[in-house]
């Protein structure tokens, strides 16, 4: 079922349209040329979208703005008195099209430019780089290993692509009970849990925190919604 749109306009001046301050930062700020003009909420994995004029003037034409809002810079549209969303997030999403408003009227106050959004979800479910598959665990060849060397295979694991990535499957406990020890990019060292073989007998239940924990960790994209573990 298709969700009907949010009405946003000048009688919503709460509503305002923060902008990535670059690709991938997670850092965000209020952009005043932005104005929200509509929200589309969809369900059944369809698209969520978002409509927002650009205000252009002598400083800040067509060109600056697809240099400003492009498709890898987030844009999110927060409201802070709408009845059912106080404070919350009305869309976050990534510029898809940019369409020039101006119709050559010389009494128009100013251009403005129309950005066409597309909703996070809708944008990292076309991303193959962002599926998950899978199960890292500890094969046959490392545990055995582990029995000599447990220090040398502390960090080991492999990812078995035949598996899907389901924790505590059909309720079933499917966590290793020994994590492997990484160090992150500074050095900070990691316990991350990873999954155990069918039937272990000491396998443990995954707790929300492993499994977010274990999904940073090795599913992650340095330019997407999860920044660090």
């Amino acid at each position: 079922m298709v969700g009907a749109p949010i009405e946003i306009n000048s009688s919503s001046p709460d509503v305002v349209v923060e902008v990535e301050t670059s690709p991938g930062s997670g850092s965000f700020c209020i952009d005043p040329r932005l104005r929200a003009e509509s929200v589309s909420r969809f369900s059944d994995d369809r698209i969520d979208e978002a409509v927002i004029a650009v205000r252009l003037d002598s400083g800040f034409d067509a060109i600056d703005a697809v240099d400003r809002y492009q498709p890898d810079v987030r844009v999110v549209l927060r409201s802070g008195n709408l009845p059912d969303a106080t404070g919350s997030v009305l869309f976050d999403g990534y510029p898809q099209k940019l369409i020039s408003d101006r119709d050559g009227n010389p009494k128009r106050r100013s251009d403005e430019l129309t950005i066409e959004a597309v909703g996070v979800y809708s944008r990292w479910a076309r991303d193959a780089r962002s599926w998950i598959f899978g199960r890292r665990m500890r094969n046959a060849a490392i545990l055995d290993t582990m029995v000599l060397d447990p220090v040398g295979q502390a960090a080991n694991s492999v990812l078995v692509e035949a598996l899907p990535c389901v924790f505590n499957d059909n309720g079933q406990p499917n966590r290793s009970p020994t994590p492997i020890l990484l160090n992150d990019g500074d050095g900070t060292p990691r316990r991350i849990y990873v999954f155990t073989y069918e039937g272990d007998p000491a396998a443990e239940s995954w707790s929300l925190l492993d499994a977010l924990r274990y999904l940073v960790w090795f599913h992650r994209l340095p330019e997407g919604p999860v920044l660090s573990a």
